[in-house]
């Protein structure tokens, strides 16, 4: 033990001569890691994507606590409602992980018990406010501009179908995407360079033109959240001028990426896949083909998509109630050891599927205790975003790290109820909600207006 706290003596020492903004450069680039694994993880063997993509997370969060630590420690008192639920969760998991030996639910109490609290300690402890959601706003950003390269040279081709880029799946690509508007949106407020500010809202128009290929009725619900939240602090925090000409830019470039962006993913990477087929992944449809679709008819599907089950017969939540409700009779105090179930609906028989929705799932996987700590969890940062919004309301100035916190938040709360996401390697929304509400794990003040 001696020989580890003078370790991590030494390396505080160490990271005190190292420059401000290079730990800044260092922690963007590692944040931008959490994506890469997101990205490159859709390769991998669903047999051992979790572990691959879990074990790498586990390794970026402890080299982004070796990089922030310093010698000036600072005593702060710990949230102790949110440090509650977050041990219930940990222990509830650890303990249906040694009853069942599954060393995946392991893990995840692994996460809640050490890596989060380590996480949350470093990153609050004696460091600038800024440090790590401006790391995180500039790995997303990097992030995204890779992705739209690999987009483009390797993905498919924009068809009738719901556009997934490299993801392989629509949804996968929506969760992504209401992690990376946040972040630009953020950056584009906080920077005074053009390159970070202006870059910032050309690349949010192209998510929100991405998002809309997506037809992810979900990323479509968040979509228009945070552009709600963001219209609202632009407003208050900006004179009414100067915030009129940033939205009408905003929607200059949303109208100039619609047709660029679509030619850029039919005529010209019909072309490039052509010239450069060994660059496209595997698994595509339309791989050198396809592409023969009008921006008119894409437009069309997607009002369509967005009005399913209110305005015709579909189903409003493409089966999601019925899975919902197998998955309900099967809760109990006690856990399961798998994770999914076989399931049939009233058009499609599944072998083996999640809940589809956050608390279900935990619920399921670790007992009811658990699943209504998450819930409870999440309904009491809604009371804490809430609070901080009328607050700053009132003072009519907002503070953007809460914005960007809340703009993650709102992301993470709609995909909750469709998804299975609250591991954060795995699912981006997941990875925002559980990075950037530092926070809301420590008392008293926590964002000033």
């Amino acid at each position: 033990m001696v020989f580890w706290l003078k370790l991590l003596d030494f390396i505080s020492r160490m990271n005190d001569k190292i420059p401000s903004k290079r730990k800044d450069r260092i922690l963007s680039i590692l944040f931008m890691g959490y994506f890469l694994c997101y990205f490159f993880g859709y390769e991998l063997n669903p047999s051992i994507r979790f572990s691959v993509i879990t074990i790498v997370g586990f390794l970026i969060t402890a080299m982004m606590v070796l990089v922030a630590l310093n010698t000036d420690q600072k005593p702060f008192v710990w949230n102790k409602k949110s440090v509650f639920f977050l041990l219930v969760l940990g222990l509830s998991f650890f303990s249906f992980g040694v009853y069942f030996h599954m060393v995946g639910y392991i893990a995840i109490s692994l996460l809640f018990l050490v890596v989060l609290p380590v996480y949350y300690y470093t990153a609050h402890n004696n460091q600038p406010k800024e440090r790590f959601p401006m790391a995180f706003a500039k790995g997303s950003f990097y992030s995204f501009v890779l992705f739209l390269i690999l987009g483009f040279t390797s993905g498919p081709i924009l068809e009738m179908d719901q556009y997934s880029s490299i993801l392989h799946n629509p949804n996968g690509l929506a969760n992504y995407l209401v992690v990376v508007i946040p972040a630009l949106l953020y950056l584009f407020f906080k920077e005074e360079k053009a390159i970070w500010k202006y870059g910032s809202l050309i690349l949010t128009g192209i998510a929100l033109v991405e998002l809309f290929f997506s037809r992810s009725r979900t990323g479509y619900l968040i979509g228009i959240a945070l552009i709600l939240l963001f219209l609202i602090v632009m407003f208050i925090n900006e004179n009414t001028k100067k915030a009129l000409k940033s939205i009408l830019l905003l929607v200059i470039i949303v109208a100039l990426a619609f047709p660029s962006t679509f030619f850029m993913l039919t005529v010209a990477k019909k072309w490039e896949s052509k010239q450069f087929p060994q660059l496209q992944l595997e698994g595509y449809s339309g791989k050198g083909g396809g592409g023969d679709v009008s921006l008119e008819d894409l437009l069309e599907k997607g009002v369509d998509r967005s009005l399913k089950g209110l305005s015709d017969d579909g189903n409003i939540t493409s089966g999601r109630s019925e899975i919902w409700k197998t998955y309900w009779k099967e809760v109990s105090f006690l856990g399961h050891k798998k994770e999914e179930l076989e399931v049939t609906i009233s058009y499609r028989e599944y072998a083996s599927t999640n809940a589809h929705n956050v608390y279900l799932q935990v619920a399921y996987s670790a007992g009811i205790i658990a699943g209504v700590a998450m819930l409870l969890f999440v309904l009491m940062l809604c009371g804490y975003s809430l609070k901080y919004f009328f607050i700053m309301l009132k003072k009519k100035r907002f503070n953007l790290e809460w914005m960007l916190t809340t703009l993650l938040f709102i992301g993470f709360f709609f995909n909750a109820i469709t998804t299975t996401g609250y591991v954060p390697y795995t699912y981006p929304a997941a990875l925002g909600f559980w990075y950037l509400i530092t926070e809301y794990f420590i008392k008293g003040e926590r964002f000033s207006a």
